[in-house]
């Protein structure tokens, strides 16, 4: 520092290459700032778009589940419709016999009508 006080030339261009190096600090942390602030907005942007695919994905996944239920239910209802069709069948099929078989014992109603007529 003594050297400083002895020669004013010496400590003008220390000052002078201080205040140049403070410019470059403050510049840089200007551009710092302002590309931390981008990345914070752009931050904000991905945050914004993750939650609405999150959001979309979930109710994507609770709109398949619902739909899956519904297909369970309605197999199960095609099955039990399948079942009730088929026992049908075979009560009317056993119904038309019986009916034959009455009608033809009685001299009734001849057999191939009724067969051709189904």
């Amino acid at each position: 520092m003594e050297s400083l006080r002895e020669d004013p030339e010496l400590a003008a261009e220390m000052v002078g290459l201080m205040g140049r190096e403070l410019r470059i600090a403050r510049k840089k942390t200007e551009e710092l700032e302002r590309e931390l602030t981008a990345e914070r907005k752009r931050v904000s942007t991905l945050e914004a778009s993750y939650t609405t695919e999150k959001e979309r994905a979930e109710a994507a996944e609770y709109t398949r589940d619902i739909f899956k239920l519904n297909m369970e239910k309605f197999g199960k209802q095609s099955k039990r419709l399948l079942r009730e069709l088929e026992h049908n069948k075979k009560e009317i099929k056993k119904e038309r016999e019986e009916f034959v078989l009455g009608s033809s014992s009685d001299g009734g109603l001849d057999r191939k009508i009724l067969t051709k007529s189904s």
